[in-house]
């Protein structure tokens, strides 16, 4: 999942690098306002400088910024921290850019997430379990697309 998350981040920052570096986007301002809100309500400023990318992905695309925002705030309330929480941000952004909504991304990370937390599963298993979901859902994807 890592490296998929790497390539697609680096991607990201690809397409996006060209005179952006000069310029602020909409997704810049929205994300602004996501990240001070993020940071009132508990996340660090780590996590919420490692899931840029993903937001901002997911905001390139077109999703909606109060749901990723909710998103956001329900992982952390589900007791994901650190690098699981910006792993799942990432897992859905990967969702996102896949086809899906942000609510289907949405649910299917967070789906992962209560379950394995429901039996006892956190930490470095826990991101393994929603990798295997997020896996799961792109192929259904990818086969939907064919």
């Amino acid at each position: 999942m890592n490296k998929v998350l790497l390539v697609l981040a680096c991607v990201f920052m690809l397409i996006t690098s060209s005179g952006y570096s000069q310029q602020i986007t909409d997704e810049d301002r929205v994300f602004q306002s996501i990240q001070e809100d993020l940071l009132q309500r508990g996340l660090t400023a780590i996590e919420v400088r490692n899931m840029e990318v993903p937001v901002k992905n997911m905001l390139y695309v077109g999703a909606d910024a109060e749901q990723v925002e909710k998103t956001v705030l329900d992982l952390k309330q589900m007791g994901l921290k650190g690098r699981v929480l910006t792993d799942a941000v990432f897992s859905m952004s990967y969702l996102v850019s896949m086809g899906a909504s942000v609510q289907e991304a949405a649910f299917t990370v967070s789906g992962a997430a209560k379950k394995s937390i429901e039996r006892g599963i956190m930490g470095k298993n826990l991101a393994i379990e929603i990798e295997k979901a997020v896996k799961k859902r792109s192929r259904e994807l990818w086969d939907e697309k064919q």
